[in-house]
C-alpha cells in the first residue's frame, strides 16, 4: 500500500513469508519442494523473477538482502557455519567469512547487514530454551 494512503495490493501470489528492500527491487522468500527461493520484484511493479543462479536456502538458514546482493547463512552437513554474498551483478555467489557458532535456526531472520556493508549482525543459540520478558517501566515523576 502506499505510504501516503490508498488501498493496499497484493504483492505476489506465491507461498512467501519474508521480503526484503534492496534498492529499487524486493527480494522475497518462495517456499518450495527443495526448500526456500529467492525472488526478485521491481517495487514499482513488473515481472517477479527467481534470482538466476542463486541455490535454494534450507528452511533453518538466514538471509537478508543489500543493494548489492544478499547475504546468507548456511551450516549443514557439520561443515563449518559460513555467512556467503550472492551478488546481484554477476549471479555468483562467494563466501564471505566463517562464523563463531552455528547461527539460529530462525526460518531465515536472524542476520543483517550495515548500511555501508562493514558489518554484520546474526544470531546465534548456546541454549535451546529461554524466556522473553515485559517490564513496565516506572512511571515518570
Amino acid at each position: 500500500m502506499p505510504v501516503s494512503g490508498g488501498a493496499a495490493e497484493l504483492f505476489t501470489a506465491k507461498r512467501a513469508y519474508r521480503a526484503v528492500i534492496a534498492g529499487s527491487n524486493v527480494i522475497f522468500n518462495v517456499s518450495g519442494d527443495k526448500g526456500v527461493e529467492l525472488w526478485s520484484k521491481p517495487i514499482e511493479g513488473g515481472a517477479e523473477t527467481p534470482l538466476p543462479g542463486m541455490v535454494p536456502l534450507r528452511y533453518s538458514d538466514s538471509w537478508t538482502a543489500t543493494p548489492r546482493g544478499v547475504y546468507f547463512t548456511s551450516a549443514s552437513g557439520g561443515h563449518v557455519p559460513v555467512v556467503s554474498l550472492y551478488d546481484f551483478a554477476s549471479h555468483q555467489t562467494h563466501a564471505v567469512r566463517t562464523l563463531e557458532g552455528v547461527p539460529a535456526d530462525l526460518g531465515g531472520l536472524g542476520i543483517t547487514v550495515s548500511s555501508d556493508e562493514r558489518w554484520l549482525l546474526y544470531t546465534r543459540s548456546a541454549r535451546s530454551d529461554g524466556d522473553i520478558m515485559l517490564a513496565r517501566p516506572d512511571p515518570v515523576p
